[in-house]
């Protein structure tokens, strides 16, 4: 009898091991672990198996910081403030041209009525600069140098309607660096624009 109770036991514990190694479905929170182990919840003394490979958690997600975000907020404006000098060029030569086609030379009051031009040209191509960007690699220039990810729940890429909203509140969070002041203090390192958006920026 007794050894018909240690061969059960025995049969037991293997094919418990068998399923815990097979199954995928099985493991929730526990399924931040590499692809190839899996964690035993059948015998509470085996934590891992490793086919021969040495296992380690998943790197946890590491929040961009303050500091890092305004190194990477002073490169885009660099960046745009290049951008910005061409764009101020190009309106103004085709200014200069619509002049020269009624005969008339630039003058004070001709650069009065450009700056309205150039204001708003600036204005859209800062939105698109940042909007894009967000949408399209979920980074701008700044964020990828210093390795930077502007993301939605669960670390997914973000839409770029989702992009949109995220300027929109960062203008209107922008007065008196509210948006950015909240990092300090906040778990997550996120500013009010991030809140109000639903994004998080992560480093990779």
């Amino acid at each position: 009898m007794r050894g018909t109770r240690s061969a059960n036991r025995i049969s037991w514990l293997f094919s418990s091991l068998r399923s815990s190694v097979t199954s995928t479905n099985r493991i929730g929170p526990e399924r931040d672990f590499q692809a190839g182990a899996r964690i035993s919840t059948a015998w509470p003394s085996l934590r891992f198996i490793s086919y021969g490979r040495k296992l380690r958690p998943m790197e946890e997600v590491r929040w961009g910081g303050l500091f890092r975000r305004c190194c990477a907020l002073s490169i885009d404006v660099a960046v745009l403030f290049l951008f910005s000098l061409l764009l101020y060029r190009l309106i103004s030569v085709a200014y200069r041209l619509g002049l020269a086609a009624y005969q008339h030379s630039l003058s004070w009051g001709a650069l009065a009525g450009l700056s309205p031009v150039f204001l708003v040209a600036w204005l859209f191509f800062v939105s698109a600069y940042f909007v894009v960007l967000h949408g399209a690699a979920g980074k701008t220039v700044g964020q990828w140098f210093f390795s930077l990810r502007v993301v939605g729940a669960g670390q997914q890429p973000i839409t770029y309607g989702r992009a949109l909203i995220r300027w929109i509140a960062t203008l209107a969070t922008a007065p008196l660096l509210l948006g950015f002041i909240r990092i300090l203090w906040n778990g997550e390192k996120r500013g009010w624009h991030d809140a109000l958006a639903g994004t998080w920026v992560v480093r990779e």
